[in-house]
């Protein structure tokens, strides 16, 4: 019997040493990821023969060979008839049976022991071991971790809502949970977020949501689609939205220092004018920073029990951020280090005023200008403390995991200068105007290019100060006037009412400052529940596989999104470094039913090919001629091979450009 893997589910995770030497701890870790990676597949693999090896055992067949890996010899030993051996190449393995030849089926042995001499249904029960003993060992896994050790998943609660997408248009909120897909419960987002990528093309899911302050749950329709909100690179289907943030701190970024935020603070709320505003979901401390703006406001935090003093909120301005069709120009907020960007010396607070040769581009701008002059040396000139600086910088690859010029962008709210996206013509949406219900122009015909100066003869201070005024004169006519090309001009516009969409999600003011994912600990102390647990993945990770095939089959799935035996390796040296045993052995879980439910397709070669031969032969009453079992076998192979080959192919590209673009 043969078997292959691949990995259709992604885990995360983490290993955590201490009081190591520098020197020291990379490789202990890397040693230690080493090795339990060899366990890992080793187990699957050993676990799955010896399924074939105990059911031949059982039905009195010869077991002359029992492989753990393939190419060259580890160590092995003979013990009785059959010879035991584990190879150097994990990915693979096989138990050799006296009488079976996949590629010479012609060759009979006549020996009652031989495999080709026992029934159709003991050979079947041979096959079939393998794909059970996979799955046994992956259900035994969840049971003993749910029961045992617990295991951490995002919560199925929206955390945030990206606008223009499918969920913003089918009014999903933050902080909804959403309890089944197509009337299929989901546990966490995980689940969620693969029962809505593989939902069938081109049609609507339902989803059940429980809705704060609501009784009875919600049912909305949403279409997934393949994400188009700035910075995606998911090769599968969404709705748009992220899992939910807990308030507890994970990076402090522009609060670090004495006296700022350490790593596992937690924040509680905001102090303005005069009064202390608690919250406990991440999001809502989230909408109040954006209704703040930047008016004075303090981040109020608790550590080890005791709240801190007042720290000063330091407000960013989202990138992709608009008012009424107007976009702010971009600013550097954070630069890689080694990156071509640190290289040519730009800083994080320049606002880029040009970037080959093209003024006053957006953060949408740049990302588009990237993608037509990757990999060339281009002219980037930034304001810096209120000077000019012209600068060289050459780019990288657009797909470096870094990105082509290794910065994150906002928008800069201070200088009000209208910025170009520089999309194509026909995505282009400046000075587009167009309407909400009630009339009002939600764009504003202003070239890309001009100051903003006054709004109702009033000097505007900044962006912030254009959205508080406008929101000021909701419904009313207002003049906002501005500087082009050294000439002074006006234009006189209906401002939405307050309940018109501009209002929403059409700017986003946040604390730069990172928490950890919201998380539930499953685990329980009884055996029964971890059981009824482990099933449930069990199951899960069945469908999704079948699944995922399906859609692949269809379309609807991209081929970028599978992973061979490099994918795992390094998924799995990535859980390893960031998830510990825990999480790996959750990961070696799935694919642990990724193995089972691959190995009994009904290809030729693998188990579920040789499960097709038996069911044909027990219809016809005969065996299937050795000349289409030959045929068939050698085109499974091949099959199997190019598959093999095409996967791991895209493995090493995507790893390649990730380190180098």
């Amino acid at each position: 019997m043969h078997c292959l893997s691949d990995c259709l589910t992604l885990a995360e995770g983490g290993l955590i040493l201490a009081e190591l030497p520098n020197w020291l701890g990379p490789v202990v870790d890397w040693v230690w990821a080493v090795l339990l990676f060899a366990f890992g597949i080793g187990l699957l693999i050993f676990v799955h023969e010896l399924g074939h090896f105990l059911a031949a055992k059982a039905v009195g067949i010869k077991v002359e060979a029992f492989r753990v890996g393939l190419g060259p010899k580890l160590f092995g030993f003979k013990r009785g008839e059959t010879d035991y051996r584990v190879s150097l190449i994990l990915f693979g393995g096989y138990i050799k049976m006296l009488g079976q030849d996949d590629l010479h089926p012609d060759k009979r042995v006549d020996d009652e022991r031989a495999f080709c001499a026992k029934s159709v249904g003991q050979r079947f029960l041979v096959i079939f071991a393998g794909v059970v003993m996979n799955v046994i060992c992956a259900l035994a896994l969840f049971i003993i971790l749910f029961r045992f050790t617990g295991v951490d998943f995002q919560r199925a609660e929206v955390g945030t809502v990206f606008p223009d997408t499918a969920a913003y248009k089918a009014g999903i909120l933050p902080g909804d949970t959403i309890l089944a897909v197509d009337g299929k419960g989901v546990r966490d987002f995980g689940e969620l977020r693969m029962h809505i990528a593989l939902a069938r093309e081109g049609q609507d899911v339902l989803l059940r949501i429980q809705r704060a302050g609501q009784a009875e749950p919600l049912e909305l329709t949403v279409l997934p689609e393949y994400p188009k909100y700035l910075g995606s690179k998911a090769k599968v289907r969404g709705i748009g939205i992220t899992s939910p943030a807990s308030l507890t701190v994970y990076e402090t970024r522009d609060y670090a220092g004495a006296d700022g935020l350490e790593e596992d603070d937690t924040i509680v709320g905001l102090e303005f004018d005069g009064e202390k505003h608690y919250y406990d979901k991440y999001y809502k401390f989230s909408e109040a920073v954006n209704e703040r703006r930047d008016r004075p406001t303090a981040i109020i935090a608790v550590r080890d029990g005791k709240e801190l003093g007042p720290i000063m909120l330091r407000p960013h301005l989202g990138a992709g951020s608009k008012i009424l069709g107007l976009i702010p120009p971009a600013k550097i907020s954070y630069v890689t280090k080694n990156s071509p960007a640190e290289k040519a010396g730009l800083k994080p607070g320049d606002v880029i005023s040009s970037f080959n040769n093209r003024p006053w581009p957006s953060s949408a701008g740049v990302s588009n200008i990237i993608a037509e002059v990757e990999g060339r040396e281009v002219a980037v000139s930034v304001l810096r403390a209120g000077k000019l600086l012209n600068l060289q910088v050459t780019l990288r690859s657009k797909n470096h995991k870094e990105g082509a010029l290794g910065i994150l962008q906002e928008a800069d709210y201070q200088n009000l200068i209208v910025a170009n996206n520089y999309a194509k013509p026909d995505k282009n949406e400046q000075g587009k105007a167009g309407e909400d219900n009630s009339g009002a122009k939600l764009s504003v015909d202003i070239p890309a290019g001009a100051k903003l100066l006054k709004l109702n003869g009033k000097r505007l201070v900044n962006w912030s100060d254009l959205i508080g005024r406008l929101q000021e004169q909701a419904g009313s006519r207002a003049e906002l006037s501005y500087s082009f090309e050294g000439k002074t001009k006006s234009v006189w516009l209906t401002v939405p009412p307050a309940d018109s969409p501009v209002w929403q999600h059409n700017w986003l003011f946040y604390a730069d400052v990172d928490t950890k994912a919201d998380l539930i600990t499953v685990k329980t102390d009884s055996l029964l529940e971890a059981g009824y647990i482990g099933l449930h993945k069990t199951w899960f990770f069945m469908q999704s596989i079948f699944l995922t095939l399906t859609r692949l089959a269809q379309g609807s799935v991209k081929t970028d999104a599978l992973h061979g035996p490099v994918g795992i390796t390094q998924l799995s040296f990535m859980v390893i470094k960031h998830g510990g045993i825990t999480y790996f052995l959750y990961f070696m879980g799935m694919i642990g039913v990724n193995l089972a439910i691959i190995n009994f397709l009904p290809i030729p070669f693998l188990d579920g090919g040789h499960a097709l031969f038996l069911l044909l032969e027990k219809i016809k009453g005969s065996p299937v001629s050795v000349r289409v079992q030959t045929i068939a076998t050698t085109v499974g192979m091949a099959a199997l091979g190019v598959l093999f080959i095409f996967i791991t192919y895209n493995d090493i590209l995507r790893i390649w450009r990730g380190l180098f673009g």
